[in-house]
C-alpha cells in the first residue's frame, strides 16, 4: 500500500461523512450566524459568557459546549462529555437550532474536530482563539501540528469576517497571519484592540480595566484568576464584530456596553448595558 494511502482514505471518509449528515438534515448550518470558539484553554467559559450577553441583548441563541447544550433557551448536559462527538450530532444541533429561528449559534471547537472535518461545510462568522498551550500532542505531535490544527478555524475554509486573537499569547502573530478576515485583538499588548491597563485579583473574583478606543472600561467576575479575566475579554472583544465590517483592529461599536452576570463557568446569566462598568458574575 502507497505511503500516505490509509491516511488520504480516511480524509476522505471523514468528509464523505459530512456530505452526508448535512444533506440528511437539508444542510442546516446555511443561514446560521456561527460564532466558533477554539483555544487550549477557557473555551466552555468563554463560549457562556458570549451566549449570556447575547441572550440578555435579548438575541435567542444555540449552544454547544463540552458541559451543555441549548437552544432557544432550553438547556441538557452533554452527556457523550465530548465537544462536537460526531458530524450527525452536530447536523442535528443545527437543524434544532434552525427550527427554533435562533439568532446566534456559539459553537465550542477543539482542535480533533478541526482536524477529522467534524464542522465542515459550515460558515463562520465570528472565530476566536483564546490561547494555545501544551496539550494533546499524543494526538497532534509537535505543537506546530496543534497550531496548525487550530489556525484552520481562522482561514478561508470557514471564512471568519472576524477573527478574535489574545495578543499575549506566544502564537498571537501565528495566528494573526493566518487568518482570513479582520483581527480584533485583546490583552496587555500596546497594540491590543482592547488593552488591559490593570487587574484588582483576589480570593473572592478578578476586576479589569481596560481601553477600547478612546474609553476606559471596567469589568468584574467572581471567576478567580487573570485566567478568567483574559476569557471575559475574549467575550466581550467579540462584541465589537457586530455591524459593518471595519478596516483596522480598533475598529467596532464606539461603546463597550456589555457585561455578564454568570453563574459558573458553563451557567451565565448576564447584566448587559453598563456603559463603563461591566460586571461579570458567576
Amino acid at each position: 500500500m502507497p505511503a500516505g494511502a490509509v491516511s488520504i482514505a480516511e480524509k476522505a471518509y471523514r468528509k464523505g461523512r459530512g456530505v452526508f449528515w448535512q444533506t440528511r438534515y437539508g444542510f442546516p448550518a446555511r443561514g446560521l450566524r456561527i460564532i466558533a470558539i477554539t483555544g487550549t484553554n477557557g473555551k466552555t467559559t468563554t463560549a457562556s459568557y458570549v451566549n449570556a450577553i447575547m441572550r440578555t441583548a435579548g438575541l435567542k441563541t444555540a449552544i454547544y459546549t463540552t458541559a451543555f447544550i441549548e437552544i432557544g433557551g432550553v438547556r441538557s448536559p452533554n452527556r457523550s462529555h465530548m465537544t462536537i462527538s460526531s458530524q450527525a450530532a452536530l447536523q442535528r444541533f443545527f437543524a434544532d437550532a434552525k427550527t427554533a429561528a435562533v439568532d446566534w449559534v456559539i459553537l465550542e471547537i477543539t482542535s480533533h474536530a478541526l482536524d477529522q472535518e467534524r464542522i465542515a461545510g459550515i460558515h463562520v462568522e465570528i472565530a476566536a482563539i483564546t490561547n494555545l498551550t501544551q496539550e494533546h500532542l499524543d494526538y497532534h505531535g509537535t505543537m506546530e501540528a496543534y497550531a496548525a490544527a487550530k489556525a484552520r478555524l481562522l482561514g478561508q475554509k470557514y471564512d471568519p469576517k472576524w477573527c478574535v486573537l489574545n495578543a499575549d499569547d506566544e502564537w498571537f502573530e501565528y495566528f494573526r497571519g493566518r487568518s482570513s478576515g479582520q483581527v480584533l485583538s485583546y490583552g496587555e499588548a500596546s497594540g491590543a484592540g482592547l488593552q488591559f491597563t490593570g487587574y484588582d485579583l483576589s480570593g473572592h473574583g478578578s476586576s479589569l480595566t481596560a481601553r477600547y478606543q478612546e474609553e476606559h472600561i471596567a469589568f468584574t467576575t467572581r471567576l478567580i484568576g487573570k485566567f478568567n479575566a483574559y476569557n471575559a475579554a475574549c467575550s466581550l472583544r467579540r462584541r465589537n464584530c457586530r455591524g459593518p465590517r471595519q478596516p483596522t483592529d480598533r475598529a467596532g461599536n464606539r461603546q463597550a456596553r456589555h457585561g455578564t452576570r454568570t453563574h459558573g463557568a458553563s451557567q451565565c446569566r448576564p447584566a448587559v448595558q453598563c456603559r463603563r462598568r461591566l460586571r461579570l458574575y458567576p
